[in-house]
């Protein structure tokens, strides 16, 4: 991956040195025994490595990672959050950089006008006195806050290109306790030269053009303990609004804002991975839609943009009743998930969590697997007009070897939909095989139609149980199951 040179230093703001100046010193002792881990997984390119002598700090006092925007990235080691910042901005000094030959010109440009050098960072204490840095974040995780105590391995955020920066990467610095920077660079290895002579493509004018020989990679044997592939691994998150059509209300990045009431019949393109902290390759996210204002009786279908609109709904609602449900939802390309809504409403999106790459739960376009009212037709034509379900019935609905439902499935995403309910009550999901529990997963009232998000256990011969207390139709729609 070719790439400029990114130039992502830290000025002024950290807790263990009162500023960084051109003339920085570096320790070339061994790094220190804590943090003791890499702050990212896999074999990454090192876009400009620890002492490098261009630019305006010689010799450079970190490294820098080239990596997508929303990659995670991890304590490396235990230790106390002393240091957060939340600047989202972000400044191209390259875009500035008013005198040839140099880039110092730019970054002053940026500092001039108020933009943080490091963009949304922190800095983590370690328990023998030194210190680690992660500059140029999207975003920090939940909990990374000012005096947590994190763990070493744990997620403080996310990779992005805020600050002051020609690109998305990670800038990793670490420091003793008396505030000198030392080499981080303890997973690096360079081809053709040492990685002091390693130096970048620029694409600013009078500056040594690297050889592919002195590549750098980043990588480790001892990456963090985080979730491997085959685990059903959701990462939560604290929630974040990424859809707001309302006007005069905002999302958490500004994006999607004010985008109008959505016209009857409409399709709305929300780009979920690369906000909000979610990373580029997450496969489904956890959201919570509610729908606002609706001008007549409708209902939503949401969908990995890409595909064709399913027989599905996700959310049933009425003429001005502010209704939400949760949805986990299969990205789909670019990034995005398509909402359709029927009826001309209001939308508002949070995410609350994702799945990512490698995670076992296997998310899917949405597919029609119970349809009891007259006239309506499943993905498969199975289990349809069934009729109106008995006031204290079960039925037993076959999820395993449908709709690309593996036999061996042991838990499906399902959206059930009560409709036209005879009376007040509740439906109960569950194992078929095991006693019905004292529990309930949907709550309903005379005539209304009300839809919920259910993650059920596949219980015997592949079936998953429905309960109803009343007489009512049932809907049941699948959004991804996890495998054995």
């Amino acid at each position: 991956m070719k790439r400029s040179l990114t130039i992502g230093v830290l000025v002024g703001v950290l807790a263990s040195s009162a500023s960084l100046t051109a003339a920085i010193s570096i320790a070339h002792a061994a790094p220190a025994s804590s943090p003791e881990l890499m702050p990212f997984t896999g074999s990454l390119r090192i876009s400009r490595t620890w002492g490098d002598p261009s630019g305006g700090y010689h010799p450079y006092p970190a490294i820098d990672i080239a990596m997508s925007v929303g990659t995670p990235i991890y304590a490396a080691g235990a230790g106390v959050i002393v240091f957060v910042r939340n600047d989202s901005r972000s400044c191209d000094p390259s875009m500035h950089a008013t005198i040839p030959g140099s880039d110092q010109s730019g970054i002053t440009w940026c500092i001039d006008n108020g933009f943080g050098n490091a963009g949304v960072w922190t800095e983590i204490r370690h328990p023998d006195g030194t210190f680690s840095l992660y500059g140029h974040l999207s975003a920090l995780a939940a909990g990374a806050i000012l005096g947590a105590s994190v763990s070493a391995g744990q997620q403080v955020g996310w990779s992005g290109n805020t600050g002051i920066t020609t690109g998305p990467h990670l800038h990793y610095e670490e420091r003793n306790a008396a505030g000198v920077a030392i080499d981080p660079g303890k997973w690096v290895t360079c081809q053709g030269g040492s990685r002091t002579d390693y130096i970048d493509v620029q694409h600013l004018v009078g500056r040594t053009v690297r050889n592919d020989d002195y590549a750098c990679i980043g990588s480790s044997t001892k990456p963090p303990p985080i979730p491997k592939p085959g685990t059903n691994a959701l990462a939560s998150m604290a929630p974040a609004r990424l859809l707001e059509t309302r006007p005069e209300l905002s999302t958490s990045d500004t994006l999607f804002n004010n985008l109008g009431i959505r016209p009857a019949s409409s399709v709305t393109y929300l780009q979920v991975a690369g906000r909000a902290g979610v990373p580029a390759d997450a496969t489904a996210a956890v959201l919570n839609i509610t729908v606002t204002n609706p001008q007549s009786d409708g209902f939503i279908t949401v969908y990995p943009c890409g595909s064709p609109l399913p027989n599905a709904s996700n959310l049933n609602y009425t003429t001005n009743q502010t209704t939400p449900n949760a949805v986990i939802a299969k990205i789909g390309d670019n990034g995005q998930v398509c909402i359709y809504t029927l009826a001309t409403t209001h939308l508002i999106t949070d995410i609350n969590g994702y799945f990512p790459i490698g995670s076992s739960y296997i998310s899917m376009a949405p597919a029609r697997l119970l349809e009891t009212r007259p006239e309506l037709s499943t993905s498969d034509t199975l289990f349809n007009n069934l009729g109106i379900r008995p006031a204290s019935s079960v039925t037993y609905l076959q999820v395993a070897g449908r709709a690309g439902v593996p036999a061996d499935a042991t838990a499906a995403v399902l959206n059930i939909t009560v409709t036209n309910p005879q009376s007040d009550g509740f439906i109960t999901v569950y194992p078929c095989g095991s006693p019905l529990p004292n529990a309930s997963n949907l709550n309903y009232t005379t005539n209304q139609t009300t839809p919920n998000a259910v993650i059920a256990k596949i219980g015997d011969n592949g079936q998953v149980c429905i309960y109803t207390l009343a007489t009512t139709h049932l809907i049941t729609d699948i959004n991804g199951y996890f495998p054995s």
